[in-house]
């Protein structure tokens, strides 16, 4: 049996079309902040059917509710005023902090 790769993700890009979804995984490799992804951000594309795309997100979603049952709410707002001391303590941080 084959070993099985793993792949630490901290930005996803999604994008369809008629008859597939592909849904990208990669580690940001521009540290700004508020910089969007770019294509040489994403290490793993991942290709599936509506159906199966559609059953991903429900399974997706059951499990992110399970878990802020057990650990709380997962909070996604950016801390900016955590960002601006951030870069304001580390000269050469690459930190954007829209105004």
């Amino acid at each position: 049996m084959a070993e099985k790769q793993i792949i630490y993700s901290n930005i996803t890009n999604v994008n369809f079309g008629l008859h597939d979804f592909q849904i990208g995984f990669g580690i940001k490799k521009n540290r700004s902040v508020k910089a969007p992804p770019g294509p040489e951000d994403i290490d793993c594309l991942i290709l599936m059917s509506p159906q199966q795309a559609k059953a991903f997100s429900l399974a997706l979603t059951r499990a992110v509710a399970i878990y802020e049952d057990v650990f709380g709410e997962i909070n996604l707002k950016q801390n900016d005023e955590a960002l601006k001391k951030y870069s304001l303590e580390n000269e050469n941080a690459d930190v954007i902090i829209e105004e």
